[in-house]
């Protein structure tokens, strides 16, 4: 929805402001991975900037991937998930991942749909 535009800006800082909550603190691994990618969708520098510090820094990766499973049982290796994270979001910031999903067709706004189209 932040890509197709059909967010208003609203919406769209309320979901800023969740980005940036879910991308601090200990967050499991799928929370993370999703944070990132809308991290990037919005084209906001500083949600970028933590992207990219999670791709570059161990330290920074580590200390926002939680070493529990979504279970709540701890990790046997959470160090995976840490590397995991890193490198989705060494994909993302080069533009890949879209095939990740969800996929949804493009917004069109009321006053488009049903014409005629000529």
């Amino acid at each position: 929805m932040l890509e197709d535009g059909s967010l208003g800006p609203g919406r769209v800082g309320r979901v800023r402001e969740a980005v940036r909550e879910r991308l601090s603190g200990s967050q499991v691994q799928s929370v993370v991975r999703a944070a990132m990618r809308l991290a990037l969708a919005p084209e906001d520098p500083e949600l970028r900037g933590i992207v990219v510090r999670i791709a570059s820094d161990p330290a920074e990766a580590e200390a926002l991937v939680s070493p529990y499973l979504a279970s709540g049982m701890r990790s046997k290796d959470p160090g995976r998930w840490v590397e995991s994270v890193r490198k989705d979001a060494r994909l993302f910031l080069s533009g890949g991942g879209a095939d990740i999903g969800p996929s949804r067709r493009p917004w069109l706004p009321k006053s488009s749909e049903g014409s005629s189209g000529s």
